[in-house]
């Protein structure tokens, strides 16, 4: 979902002119890490960042929820 949102904010499909998208990214990228935390098995997902840049640079701290991710 979030890299679905990423790419309609960085095409123009998304108006984020009030932060409301952005906003909403931060938040569950939060809510991700620490469900992490819960769940170290999910992390395994947080694969699908790797070398990927996005918008807001919300990648990175799911990435270093695991410092293999990383490599």
């Amino acid at each position: 979902m979030l890299l679905r949102l990423d790419k309609k904010l960085s095409t123009g499909g998304v108006d984020d002119s009030d932060g409301t998208v952005g906003g909403f990214i931060e938040e569950v990228v939060t809510v991700l890490q620490e469900y992490a935390k819960l769940v170290p098995s999910c992390i395994k997902t947080f694969e699908a960042l790797k070398n990927r840049e996005t918008c807001f640079g919300w990648e990175q701290p799911l990435l270093n929820v695991s410092p293999n991710l990383l490599e």
